[in-house]
């Protein structure tokens, strides 16, 4: 109706996903009304009048999206051969995670996670199903990031049972005509 009246466009849709109407001049072409800019526009002013009237409405359904991308993110594992170790639900220990990233104010490391939040905008924002949740990686960035954390701490830990290999420039060079 907003069409006809606001756009004098002589649209009709019954269901589906095309209108009733077809493209000419052979109509073998449905018309979809998403190639229509006035509909874009219809479509527009309706979703941010109720975004900025129902600002709660539209928080919840970002609650229940972010749960979503949450508990339905691709699942990481390690594997090892036939040995395969599952680590259900890690997407939810990210946040904690970036707190204490912050907290040892590392950078880098929180840069290179905030660049691959991006991909689970599309399904926070705009839709979160028929597997959009799966773009996101930003959970196997994170326990990447993670295991490079707990790596780097072992390699300064001091072990009792190996002695440091000395510097570079400790050790003499050897040259094949000095042999003795």
């Amino acid at each position: 109706p907003i069409l006809r009246t606001q756009y004098a466009l002589d649209i009709t849709y019954t269901q589906g996903y095309f209108a009733d109407q077809s493209y000419p001049p052979d109509h073998y072409y449905s018309i979809s009304l998403e190639d229509l800019p006035q509909y874009t526009q219809v479509i527009r002013a309706k979703v941010l009048h109720d975004i900025t009237h129902h600002p709660i409405w539209y928080a919840t359904i970002l609650l229940k999206r972010a749960k979503y991308i949450l508990t339905h993110a691709v699942p990481v594992s390690l594997t090892l051969g036939r040995w395969t170790l599952r680590i259900p639900h890690l997407a939810f220990a990210g946040p904690v995670i970036w707190c204490l990233l912050i907290w040892r104010r590392k950078w880098p490391e929180l840069k290179i996670i905030l660049s691959t939040l991006t991909l689970s905008l599309t399904p926070l924002f705009i839709f979160s199903g028929l597997g959009t949740t799966y773009w996101g990686i930003f959970h196997l960035v994170t326990f990447a990031i993670l295991l490079d954390w707990i790596w780097q701490a072992l390699k300064k830990t001091p072990h009792s049972s190996t002695s440091p290999r000395p510097a570079a420039s400790e050790v003499e060079p050897y040259s094949r005509g000095e042999a003795g």
